[in-house]
């Protein structure tokens, strides 16, 4: 009896090794194989590559290099209040060979002239571009000559007040200006408005002693109000500027002896010209034959 128990545990032990094994193999069966090298190659070969390159607003042309570029922080540091100082303060950069004027664009395109910009406020602007002659012959001008490109932000907003006086150590001819302006730059399109008005008193006899003088009320000096008022509504449209200019004649004292002195609309195409084509030797021109 205790043979036969033995037996059969050992039966039972040999049936269990021999599942294991099975199971065993099974699983090995199971496992997926290795991954082929040749697979794992992701690489992919293109005929052609399609770069898209993104144009900076207000710039002349991609193969234009400038020769001194300032953004807003170079501009800020000049300390130029409006256009007119700034231009001013960068006379050395700007001035050609010969001491000509520079050609002065506004977001690449060509102006009629800088009345309209000059009481621009320098805040107004996102950089500043000078470049060489060459580019100045590209849109019709001297190679002596230097272009400045000025581009505008595409938003802004300013309303600015200012007021100054003086007045004399003997009295009399006291003199005050104050200046009011309004700017506004959106989707391509500007509007400025400017306003200066300027009172000088008048200056008596009796407050510069005259000797031989007619007496204490004599006027040495009358006493005048100037008015200067101008506007300007400027779009570009593609390549052509178009500007609407408008100003009340600052010779005129206030009240009915003042009238508008100008109100004029520019019409500018600003691309650059395109070069003339050279005539053809081997071409025959019109009404010429080859014999």
């Amino acid at each position: 009896m205790p043979n036969g128990r033995v037996g059969r545990r050992g039966l039972r032990g040999g049936w269990l090794l021999a599942g294991l094994a099975a199971a065993a193999g099974g699983a090995r069966a199971a496992a997926p194989p290795p991954p082929d090298p040749a697979r794992l190659d992701t690489t992919h070969v293109v005929s052609e590559v399609t770069v898209l390159g993104h144009r900076t607003p207000g710039a002349i042309a991609p193969d234009d290099t400038p020769m001194v570029q300032l953004g807003v922080v170079d501009i800020g540091g000049l300390g130029a209040r409006d256009i007119a100082d700034l231009l001013a303060a960068l006379r050395l950069e700007t001035s050609g060979a010969d001491g000509s004027a520079p050609v002065v664009l506004l977001n690449g395109v060509r102006i009629s002239g800088l009345a309209s910009l000059r009481d621009l406020p320098a805040e107004a602007l996102q950089g500043v571009e000078i470049y060489s002659g060459d580019t100045a012959v590209r849109f019709g001008y001297g190679a002596q000559q230097r272009v400045v490109n000025l581009v505008l932000k595409p938003r802004y907003a300013d309303i600015a007040a200012e007021a100054e006086g003086a007045v004399t150590t003997d009295g009399g001819a006291a003199f005050g200006r104050g200046k009011l302006g309004f700017d506004k730059i959106a989707s391509g399109r500007r509007l400025s408005l400017n306003a200066t008005y300027e009172h000088t008193d008048w200056l008596l006899e009796s407050q510069r002693p005259i000797e031989g003088g007619v007496g204490r009320f004599e006027t040495l000096t009358p006493a005048s109000d100037h008015l200067v008022a101008s506007g300007v509504y400027a779009a570009t449209f593609g390549a052509t500027n178009l500007s609407l200019d408008a100003n009340v004649d600052p010779g005129r004292p206030c009240g009915p002896g003042a009238q508008w002195d100008r109100a004029r609309l520019d019409v500018v195409p600003g691309g650059p010209r395109r070069p003339q084509r050279q005539p053809d030797p081997d071409r025959p021109g019109p009404g010429h034959g080859r014999a």
